[in-house]
Formats: structure tokens, C-alpha cells, sequence
């Protein structure tokens, strides 16, 4: 089921009143569609931050409620201060049924490497991939298991298994996730740890 999100149609453009508008506490905000097919919004900012939190930066469809009518889209991109980090402008992509979407969705490891437990360190190469996707089989995110990754192993585009009907447009080869070998200082406490429990005790050699 889609989340809802009010919004409400803008009058204003140009520097000086997009300003006063964010002053206000609105954020100005575009509902993108097929050619010219382009609608101004704007969306107050506490609402949309809350919205944010309950669906956790996940990608997924939305139901815009504007002067009575509905539209189910998804966000395309959200542009932020540099220094504070909030919204200052969204846009938004209409999901027309039966036609493919290209989304940009977070990627989320999931368990613990057993590369890590030997001292390794996970490198979380890309953390966002492209898909191309009808908006019925839309996913929120792509969940990767990296449990089984040793020291020195990597999972790149080619090894995800998902859907038939979901396109990743990243090439390939590229890396997503790696388990770097560990720091020289990080192995020979590994190796002096794994020896203590190896060795006798004085007790036990008395014994």
C-alpha cells in the first residue's frame, strides 16, 4: 500500500520568493511526468522530515494528495542544505502503470562477515544501485547477505539474484561490497589471541 504525502500546488517562483517560501516553511518541490507534463509543488518541510523517518530513506511508491486528486509517484531526488542537511527542493516521477521507472534504491548488508571476525573490515563500496522497473514490482531497497565473505572476497552487480523483471543499470562489474584484510597490527593480535587459547596453562602443564 502506498504512503500518502499532502502537497499543495505553487505560485512561487524565482530566488527571492523560493526563499521566502522556505522561510515560511514550505520546501518547493516539481512532480515530473511524460512531456510537459510537469506540475510546481510545494510540500511543508516538517511534514515531509517525518514522512522521511517512517519510511527510512527506502524508495518506494507514494501517494500525492493535491486539491483532490491523487497522483502515486516516486521520489526522484531530494536536493539538501550543505550545511544542515535538510530538504530545500524534491522532485517527484509519476509511476504510469506498465511502464518501467529507472529508481535509485539503497543497498542494506545484512549479518555479520566472517572476514570481520578475523580482523577484516567491511568496505561498503556502492551503497545506492539503479533499477529499472515497473512500479508494481518496484523494491524498496536491495538487501545483500554478507555473511559468508572472507577476508579478501567481494560481491559485485553480477552476483545479485533478484527478480527477472528488475533491470540494474550499474555495469556488471561494479563492487559493492568487500572485506578488506586487516591491518598488520590487527593480524598479529589476532594471532597472538588465537595462540593464547592454543597454549597449555602453567596449571594444566602442572597437572
Amino acid at each position: 500500500m502506498a504512503r500518502v504525502l499532502k502537497v499543495e500546488k505553487r505560485e512561487e517562483f524565482g530566488t527571492s520568493r523560493v526563499k521566502k517560501l522556505r522561510k515560511s516553511g514550505y520546501i518547493p518541490g516539481v512532480i515530473y511526468g511524460h512531456a510537459g507534463e510537469n506540475y510546481p509543488v510545494k510540500i511543508n518541510l516538517k511534514d515531509f522530515q517525518h514522512f522521511l523517518a517512517e519510511i527510512h530513506g527506502e524508495t518506494q511508491l507514494i501517494t500525492l494528495k493535491m486539491d483532490g486528486e491523487e497522483k502515486q509517484v516516486f521520489i526522484k531526488e531530494i536536493q539538501r542544505d550543505p550545511l544542515y542537511g535538510r530538504p530545500i527542493h524534491v522532485d517527484f516521477q509519476i509511476a504510469y502503470a506498465g511502464e518501467k521507472i529507472e529508481l535509485t534504491v539503497p543497498v542494506v548488508l545484512k549479518g555479520e562477515a566472517k572476514g570481520v571476525k578475523l580482523g577484516g573490515v567491511v568496505d561498503f563500496i556502492t551503497r545506492e544501485l539503479t533499477i529499472y522497473v515497473l512500479p508494481s514490482k518496484s523494491i524498496p531497497h536491495i538487501e545483500i547477505d554478507i555473511t559468508d565473505l572472507g577476508v579478501g572476497d567481494s560481491i559485485h552487480v553480477r552476483d545479485l539474484k533478484l527478480d527477472p523483471d528488475i533491470e540494474i543499470l550499474e555495469p556488471p562489474d561494479t563492487p559493492i561490497v568487500s572485506i578488506l584484510a586487516p591491518k598488520k597490527g590487527a593480524v598479529e593480535e589476532v594471532s597472538e589471541e588465537a595462540a593464547g587459547e592454543a597454549a597449555p596453562s602453567e596449571e594444566a602443564e602442572s597437572e
